[in-house]
């Protein structure tokens, strides 16, 4: 498999099939590009680390309705990338009523969670506890599940989110930002791109130092 930089680019599939996409997004590991209904989001591997967010939701493999649906496709070829189709999401706005809602309760607790574990709200990267991640992560679980704004099903997407990340570490954590959660066709708000590792974050700072 190969990208071929144009105006937009072509992706050449192992399969010899050639798709024209358009660059909507990059981050610190990734870059997103769209083709229709689709969006293929390429993962780079850098000197500071890996961003496994992509791969836990392929591994996962859950039909709940607020997980994103993630396939493996390939690897790029000469560099250390993978490539993973996902649908093409609608963006969160206030006028999705329900799932905003739940947005910024997630956010809320999240925050209640992360002062709660790390000791009112310092710094994390000046006391470099890493492993109070999946601590942080079960402690806003319970505090979710007494909340009568966020659904079952939503519920039970963050617990299996937390049980998958638990596979890589215990540095990863949730965050609720509006660029990092999508909405689906029937409104359903989807945990985009909510799970970040504290370790590797903190290595690419101080990389940059």
């Amino acid at each position: 498999m190969n990208l071929q930089h144009i105006k937009a680019a072509i992706l050449t599939l192992d399969t010899g099939e050639k798709i024209h996409v358009e660059l909507i997004g990059k981050g610190r590991f990734s870059e997103a590009w769209k083709n229709g209904a689709n969006v293929y989001v390429i993962t780079r591997e850098r000197e500071w680390g890996t961003d496994y967010s992509k791969e836990m939701l392929y591994r996962l493999d859950s039909d709940n309705p607020h997980i994103p649906k993630v396939e493996m496709i390939g690897e790029l070829s000469r560099c250390r990338s993978n490539v993973y189709k996902m649908p093409l999401y609608q963006a969160l706005e206030a006028k999705h009523k329900e799932a905003w809602q739940q947005f910024k309760e997630l956010a809320k607790l999240r925050e209640q969670a992360w002062k709660e574990v790390f000791i009112d709200g310092r710094e994390w990267n000046k006391l470099f506890n890493y492993h109070l991640g999946i601590m942080m992560c079960q402690r806003f679980c319970d505090l979710v599940q007494t909340s009568v704004i966020v659904p079952e099903t939503l519920k039970e997407a963050l617990e299996e989110l937390t049980n998958e990340i638990s596979n890589y570490g215990d540095s990863w954590v949730f965050e609720f930002a509006k660029r990092n959660l999508v909405v689906d066709k029937n409104g359903n708000l989807v945990l985009l791109d909510c799970l970040f590792d504290m370790e590797v974050l903190e290595q690419q700072r101080r990389t940059r130092n």
